[in-house]
């Protein structure tokens, strides 16, 4: 029986990988299109671009340049060839005032696009972070639900298989098939741990980096370069998550395959007479054998520390 179910676990794991993580592949999709980001970018750069008063700040700038284009235009028509002197000095004064007029409205408005684009990369990145962590719980539900699914079917399909090989059997009475069917019916369904949560929130899905990006130091977004790299991180995920999610499925199934083979090994010895006689026929054996391979280790130690002793005095 042990080797039917080492079989059967041999193409369920086989199987399994294909199932699993074919359904996630073929399934689950959570790409974040281009379009779309560019769309969200907008939408905060013009919310940011309101609330900083942009606008305003690249108003006051052209008007800085207007009026020292102005001034400089009535001293010209203005000037005095009487007071050349004079004039020469105002149409000085009347440029650096325009300059430094210019120079303090262009600052104010490289500041105040500076703060309004950290903004809008810091709104962005929050809400595809969000729509991320959104995405993972939900393909984590997802897979979690056919992994365990496929696995449960599993178990029931050994059983079915088991009970066969029973029914068939030349070496049981038919009470004897009956009761052993009947245990193998019985026992335990396979249980399985939720995995979901424990999967999800491992570091390499939740990282600082999470999408090639500092957080806390970007200041205009590359939203090419974050559709890109957003959409080859969850595809890489998904791709482990079902990887994981299989594996810890399959251990739970192989113990409780393994728990159940005992089961029915034992039943079987103690519903046949001449089986419990050689079971511990070979328990005593196996126990004087173990004892015996106890012994010549030990023998082979002291022979060991002989030879060392011998060792040591031709040195001396």
């Amino acid at each position: 029986m042990r080797d039917k179910s080492a079989e059967l676990e041999k193409d369920f794991s086989t199987q399994s990988y294909n199932s699993i993580n074919t359904y996630a592949n073929t399934h689950l999709n959570y790409d974040y299109p281009l379009d779309d980001l560019n769309m969200l970018n907008e939408k905060y750069v013009a919310k940011n671009d309101q609330e900083y008063q942009l606008d305003e700040k690249k108003k006051n700038l052209d008007n800085a340049v207007e009026k020292m284009i102005s001034d400089l235009k009535d001293r010209v028509k203005n000037i005095s060839f009487n007071d050349l002197k004079g004039a020469i000095s105002g149409f000085a004064e009347d440029t650096k005032k325009g300059v430094e007029s210019i120079y303090n409205s262009k600052r104010e408005l490289d500041s105040t696009q500076k703060n309004a684009s950290t903004d809008t990369a810091d709104e962005v990145l929050e809400e595809v972070i969000e729509t991320y962590k959104s995405s993972m719980a939900d393909a984590t539900r997802k897979i979690n639900h056919i992994a365990c699914n496929y696995w449960e079917n599993n178990s029931k399909l050994l059983k079915e298989e088991l009970i066969d090989i029973v029914t068939v059997s030349d070496a049981l009475s038919e009470k004897q098939k009956q009761t052993l069917s009947e245990l193998i019916f019985n026992y335990k369904n396979v249980s399985f741990d939720d995995n979901a949560s424990s999967i999800f929130v491992k570091p390499k899905f939740l990282h600082g980096h999470l999408l090639g990006l500092d957080l806390f130091t970007v200041e205009k977004l590359n939203i090419r370069k974050l559709a890109k790299e957003y959409n080859k991180t969850v595809e890489k995920n998904i791709e482990t998550i079902a990887t994981d999610m299989n594996e810890n499925y399959y251990n739970s199934y192989k113990k409780w395959q393994d728990e159940l083979s005992t089961v029915i090994e034992k039943n079987i010895v103690e519903l046949n007479p001449e089986l419990q006689v050689l079971s511990d026929s070979i328990v005593n054996e196996t126990e004087k054998i173990s004892n015996l391979e106890t012994s010549q280790q030990k023998i082979r130690n002291a022979l060991s520390e002989i030879e060392n002793l011998i060792a040591f005095k031709t040195i001396a």
